[in-house]
């Protein structure tokens, strides 16, 4: 996709050479009288077509309002005989590496200018950036206000104040953070060096430095802020697709693919900054709640497919921010545990006859197509996806669960001895927790000599999950159910969420599309009241930076839905009825959404509805 080009913002093409000074070949310690006469010399030597930019120069010098910044565009604080040298190196078409290190030798306020001359002029790799924050804040206004009462004295020219001095030096700033992004063709050509910039700058922790940098980041965020916002629309609409189209929608796939990566690389900059304020700005949470959302909806509905490759794009995305990306593995893994409970629970539900013979034939862990193959690889993907995290131990769990179930039966035993022969050499091959492998050898010894089995059995061990049967299995998987339910917070879709069953609603709750401005009917409308609803009594219950994310997510979500509709008023009646109605249930229901997520769940936390 075409980018921004920067030449859509006003340019800023920061010229040495068109500088008022160098145009007319004086320096600023040149009388009035001089500057006459250099400026009649010119007009005869020079074409016709540079009168006005001569005449420009003249006037510009002249007036003592806007002489001062054509004086801090100059190499004041340069020796006289190293000015030549100083616009010869800007002429060079010496490589960014050797113009940097002539600039290393210039005095602060000429390197400024120099650096900033070279970014306006050819895209700025992240050392020339770096450059230019480093030149600025070696700047010091006294120093150039007591070079320039000098110069002043020398060309019969009212002196500066100081203030105004210090005024110069921070527009200076200013127009030099507009022309560093000026030699860039699209300006998200500037993403990665800016990002480099910042890192580098903000590992520092001076002060200063990162003040500099501040002035170029606020360029940088005016500058991409339409092609961001073009970005994370893009993301909305193509999460929106996927939710009611999750199998056959691979143009909003395609979409993704494209806006994800683009609107992460524009954002991580201004990101990594705020961060470093400790500020937080909703746009940039936006767009990744809404993927992670996403991925919710996904695995609650089992389009697993879809749900890992949205999470591998993420991650792609994402991948040089450690707070994002966290938070999509986490989502990924709990992805993975959902797909291995969903193929569990399908053989449970009466398909474990499919799952027998090739256990014996084939054992666990085999390429062979077919129903033990896919358990395999349901099972190796949740182990890889979980490993290093809380959720560790829950594909080894439901599993070895399951292996155990079907060895209380003569007839499965077999099977489950081969299904837990290779869960054993899948533990060894990954290095799993030997509390794990130790749990493994125990049920396997268990099973071969309860039935008969003859085989080598690994020695009986320390038993660290415990025996469960198929009632304890089925209680487990409910748990890792909850667990998964609320990847990312979504709630209350009839279809696939139905957490409230206690309390059922009468009439149907319909989530309504994302937009403004709609005509609802009566469940979108249902919908809206009960969500805020619950809201209400989750905004209560808001703890921490975890919860308020949560929250956060759930709000951002109802408001792209609800904060804008037409709706009739006999709809509206009816819904308040029902909401004054429900008020209870509607509690119970947000304080179980509370109880859902992961580390509440982790903590111990309730489900229990107040008594008020």
């Amino acid at each position: 996709m075409e980018g921004n080009p920067t030449s859509n913002r006003p340019p800023s093409r920061f010229d040495l050479f068109t500088q008022p000074f160098r145009l007319l070949g004086i320096d600023p310690a040149a009388s009035h009288t001089q500057v006459q006469a250099t400026y009649a010399a010119a007009i005869v030597l020079r074409a016709a077509s540079q009168e006005a930019a001569l005449a420009g120069a003249r006037d510009i010098i002249l007036d003592p309002a806007r002489r001062l910044s054509a004086e801090l565009a100059y190499p004041i604080d340069c020796a006289a005989a190293d000015t030549e040298a100083f616009y010869a190196a800007l002429s060079s078409g010496a490589s960014t590496h050797e113009l940097l290190l002539t600039a290393d030798r210039l005095a602060p306020l000429s390197r400024a200018n120099f650096v900033v001359h070279l970014a306006a002029h050819r895209p700025a790799e992240s050392v020339l950036l770096q450059a230019i924050v480093d030149a600025h804040i070696c700047i010091e206004p006294t120093e150039i206000y007591a070079i320039l009462r000098t110069l002043r004295s020398r060309a019969s020219c009212p002196p500066p104040s100081l203030a105004s001095v210090n005024q110069g030096v921070q527009g200076l700033l200013a127009i030099h953070a507009e022309a560093a992004f000026a030699g860039y063709e699209k300006i998200q050509d500037a993403a990665e060096p800016m990002m480099e910039c910042a890192r580098h700058v903000l590992a520092t922790g001076e002060r200063y430095r990162i003040e500099a940098l501040s002035s170029l980041l606020e360029v940088y965020r005016r500058s991409t802020a339409s092609l961001r916002a073009s970005a994370a629309q893009r993301i909305e609409g193509a999460c929106e697709l996927l939710r009611q189209h999750a199998d056959d929608d691979t143009s909003a796939i395609g979409e993704l693919t494209e806006a994800l990566p683009l609107w992460a690389s524009l954002s991580r900059p201004l990101m990594a900054f705020d961060a470093y304020q400790g500020r937080e700005d909703r746009d940039f949470e936006i767009p990744i709640d809404r993927a992670r959302l996403l991925l919710a909806d996904l695995s609650n509905r089992q389009h697993y497919a879809t749900a890992r490759t949205i999470a591998n794009l993420a991650r792609d995305a994402f991948s040089s921010m450690p707070d994002v990306i966290t938070q999509f593995d986490d989502a990924s893994a709990l992805v993975e545990v959902a797909a291995l409970e969903a193929e569990i629970k399908s053989l449970l539900d009466g398909h474990v006859g499919s799952l027998i013979k090739p256990l014996e034939k084939y054992g666990f862990g085999s390429t062979y197509k077919n129903q033990a193959n896919s358990l395999w690889h349901a099972f190796s993907r949740a182990v890889k996806a979980t490993e290093s995290s809380e959720l560790a131990d829950q594909p080894w769990r439901l599993t070895r669960d399951f292996a155990v179930h079907l060895g209380d039966n003569k007839e499965t035993a077999s099977a489950a001895s081969h299904l837990i022969a290779g869960m054993i050499r899948h533990a060894k091959d990954v290095d799993a927790a030997p509390e794990i492998l130790d749990a493994l050898d125990e049920d396997l010894n268990d099973i071969k000599s309860r039935h008969n089995i003859e085989d080598d059995a690994p020695s009986p061990q320390k038993r660290f999950f415990g025996r469960f049967g198929k009632r304890t299995l089925l209680a487990s998987l409910a748990l890792v159910a909850a667990v998964c339910g609320l990847i990312a917070y979504r709630a209350f879709e009839n279809d696939t969420l139905q957490f409230f069953a206690r309390s059922p609603v009468s009439e149907p709750e319909v989530i309504p599309p994302v937009g403004k401005g709609q005509h609802f009917g009566l469940d979108y409308v249902r919908y809206c009241h009960f969500q805020e609803e619950r809201l209400r009594i989750i905004k209560q219950e808001v703890h921490g930076p975890e919860d308020s994310r949560a929250f956060n997510a759930l709000a951002n979500d109802y408001n792209s839905r609800c904060s804008d509709f037409f709706y009739l008023e006999d709809d509206l009646k009816t819904v308040m009825a029902e909401v004054a109605a429900r008020k209870m249930a509607l509690e119970a229901e947000a304080r179980q959404i509370l109880a859902t997520w992961p580390w509440h769940a982790a903590a111990g936390g309730s489900a229990t509805p107040s008594t008020k």
